[in-house]
């Protein structure tokens, strides 16, 4: 016989595998006010896949708590770090689409602000890394050390 645990968490994994089928893309394909245009769309539409997959992931992994979740689908520190860079990489290529759809500002202020959030972002994940793998010093993620509009060539001005 199935304890009530056992059932709560089949019961919450169908659920979530039925989500998992219809959300990200639904979401994203009805908005369609504000700032987003089909390229915003369609970055994001990947970066959002990306971070369900994940979140999928840590919901149906046995572990009890965040660290312990974290530490069970990512097997160590290294393999969180990739999925990260991964992360980092999507979510450039959505400010790089929004740098030439919102509209304030110059284009150079845009990327100063989009990399300050970009910075911190990276600095709280490798904090969070630090604390689930329970490491003394962090250890850098590298972004292919590319800034937006050096290597993928965005006018700035």
């Amino acid at each position: 016989m199935e304890s009530s645990r056992e059932i709560w968490n089949h019961e919450v994994s169908q659920a979530v595998d039925i989500a998992a089928a219809l959300l990200p893309r639904d979401v994203l394909r009805r908005e369609s006010t504000g700032l987003y245009t089909e390229a915003i769309r369609r970055k994001q539409l990947k970066e959002v896949e990306l971070l369900f997959d994940h979140y999928l992931k840590l919901i149906k992994s046995p572990a009890a708590g965040y660290d312990e979740k974290i530490r069970d689908v990512y097997k160590s520190a290294d393999e969180y770090r990739y999925f990260v860079k991964k992360l980092e990489k999507r979510e450039l290529d959505v400010i790089e689409a929004s740098i030439s759809t919102v509209k304030k500002g110059s284009k150079k202020e845009r990327f100063a602000w989009y990399s300050k959030v970009r910075q911190k972002a990276h600095e709280l994940r490798m904090k969070e890394i630090e604390r689930s793998f329970s490491l003394g010093v962090s250890k850098p993620c590298h972004l292919e050390e590319e800034k937006i509009g050096s290597s993928r060539n965005i006018d700035l001005r």
